[in-house]
């Protein structure tokens, strides 16, 4: 399913009202995705579907703040390439005839720039997403 910016902006101002069919379309829209993103950096996939329901919960919690500041064209192109159609850093560079250091550059932007619209700390997010990888940790007793 397809959709474009315009009906998305739709769809979260519906959802912000509380209409529960307008974020299950968000979800719809965007799940796979995501999941694929955090697949690719998690070991197992349960960690990865853990996280990707955390995605939405902080989103959903985020609604009442959102506010369409949006990302510039070449983010938001750098983000579809590498997560919604699944290129590499290089692919994704090809399709865009810049560097790959650069869409990779456009990528981290992009994701700074979500991550400050959804509320969301980095260094939490990063923390959740270490755990995940390496599993469960125990307590270190020194001497």
């Amino acid at each position: 399913m397809t959709i474009d910016d315009a009906a998305i902006e739709r769809l979260v101002t519906e959802a912000r009202n509380g209409d529960t069919w307008a974020f299950g379309m968000i979800f719809d829209h965007y799940h796979d995705s995501i999941y694929r993103f955090i697949a690719s950096r998690v070991q197992r996939p349960a960690d990865a579907e853990d996280l990707t329901q955390l995605v939405f919960v902080k989103a959903l919690e985020a609604l009442p703040r959102y506010e369409s500041r949006g990302l510039t064209d070449e983010q938001r192109e750098a983000i579809e390439l590498r997560f919604f159609a699944g290129l590499s850093a290089r692919e994704a560079a090809v399709a865009m005839g810049k560097q790959e250091g650069t869409v990779r550059g456009l990528q981290f932007r992009a994701i700074a720039s979500m991550r400050r619209q959804l509320g969301i700390d980095a260094d939490s997010s990063v923390e959740a997403i270490e755990r995940s990888a390496h599993g469960p940790t125990s307590a270190r007793q020194d001497g």
